[in-house]
């Protein structure tokens, strides 16, 4: 992580478009989280618009080329023109081979020009840190490749290239790659692992395994694999895709693990096994020790200042965030028909983000998962919807449902404000 002292000695080459595109983003990255180094930034800002402003009227209006040429001393020339002019016009007969020879230096100069041109060309490049970039790969070990969603094409990964969203990485046998995302997000590719970038909060996991450290942000951390979604609220945790489920193993922190059917919460040492069909999920204690001793065996091999550069950072105990609207409900015991959900209206037309609903008991175990789509929203004259729940929970033994709501991002980037939410029973 990008100490408060270096950023600080960034901040006049940031204010003055200066410094390398990682320099720029490590500082953006750093006073996002900092109330110090941005009021510092905010400080140095407003004294060079004010210096600006103060040293106007000493501005140059005009150019002093022409008065600084015109004082320059008159130079001799440094020999005798004549003899050279008449050389030139009336150079001697050579024979062939001399001709020829004179040649060499002009076609060896071509030669090498050609051979320049092409290396250029097939040269692979580095992604720029450009505004699609949401990271920066910091480490690679052995022949990773990345391919671009959009275009299919492949190549080999390399150091400081920009995470650009809707890119595959792939880590065949002896190679690893660690990734450091905007919001402070470490990820690390172990071989034989692959794994597709969304956006800096989103990714999903195809094979392999996948150590995430993720850092809090305003908006939670999504990870997507063949069986399920796991959402994250600033956790350290492993995902490793097995033949028939996946494994999901939290260090530290909590997770939400779900499948199209049910869903669980994980905490510090807790796994569970994820398939796509499973009617429970079952939280059980697990030994982290492995994953911990690979991930450190990687850190150790990690370049220093490149890991800087990308805004990286090993640091433990990322602490949680939880970015979503909970409500109470007393059911009495009685059955519940359904959930309905009220918001204020809307003033604009925009896509609104569609919402996955968790509804759970009065110990926290999951009772139903449903869906609000995105559509239900958008239209700015509804205020409310409803939910069906199923008729076959067990109501007698539960007086109270917590009703958790999350926006996806996939169907518009604009949250709905619920303000209530009530039960309707038979």
């Amino acid at each position: 992580m990008a100490t408060c002292e270096r950023v600080k000695k960034l901040l006049p080459g940031h204010l003055d478009g200066d410094g390398t595109a990682a320099e720029r983003l490590v500082v953006d990255q750093h006073v996002s989280t900092c109330s110090d180094c941005a009021l510092e930034l905010e400080i140095t800002r407003v004294v060079a618009a004010s210096l600006y402003e103060i040293f106007a009227p000493e501005r140059l209006t005009h150019d002093l080329t022409g008065p600084v040429l015109a004082h320059l001393p008159q130079m001799e020339p440094a020999g005798p023109l004549h003899d050279l002019t008449e050389r030139v016009k009336h150079p001697r007969r050579r024979g062939l081979v001399a001709r020829c020879f004179s040649w060499v230096p002009a076609g060896a100069m071509m030669v090498m020009a050609v051979l320049v041109m092409v290396l250029w060309i097939a040269w692979p490049r580095p992604q720029p840190l450009g505004a699609a970039s949401v990271g920066m790969v910091v480490h690679r070990e052995g022949r990773a490749s990345q391919t671009s969603s959009a275009t299919m094409s492949s190549r080999a990964v390399r150091l400081r290239d920009g995470v650009v969203p809707g890119t595959v990485y792939e880590t065949p046998e002896g190679a690893a790659l660690i990734l450091a995302l905007k919001g402070s997000t470490e990820v690390r590719l172990f071989e034989n692992s692959r794994m597709r970038v969304n956006h800096d909060r989103s990714l999903h996991v195809e094979a392999g395994t996948v150590h995430l450290n993720v850092g809090k942000g305003q908006q939670y951390f999504r990870v997507g694999t063949r069986d399920g979604q796991i959402t994250v609220f600033g956790t350290e945790f492993g995902v490793e895709i097995l033949p028939e489920t996946t494994r999901v193993t939290v260090v530290r922190g909590e997770v939400q693990v779900e499948n199209r059917n049910t869903f669980t919460v994980l905490r510090d040492g807790e796994g569970t096994l994820l398939g796509r069909d499973f009617k429970e999920l079952v939280a059980y204690r697990t030994d982290t020790s492995e994953m911990e001793g690979r991930v450190a065996a990687l850190n150790a091999r990690v370049d220093g200042d490149i890991a800087y550069a990308g805004g990286a950072s090993t640091a433990k105990g990322t602490g949680t965030l939880r970015a979503e609207r909970v409500f109470v409900v007393e059911t009495r015991k009685q059955s519940v028909r359904a959930l309905h959900f009220r918001w204020k209206p809307g003033n604009t037309s925009l896509e609104r983000s569609g919402y996955d609903v968790y509804v759970s008991d009065n110990s926290l175990r999951p009772v139903f998962k449903g869906r609000i789509e995105g559509w239900m929203l958008s239209d700015i004259r509804s205020t409310s919807c409803s939910l069906a729940l199923p008729a076959d929970v067990a109501w007698r033994d539960i007086g109270l449902l917590h009703i958790m709501v999350l926006p996806d991002f996939v169907s518009g980037r604009l949250e709905t404000n619920f303000t209530e939410v009530y039960a309707t029973t038979y």
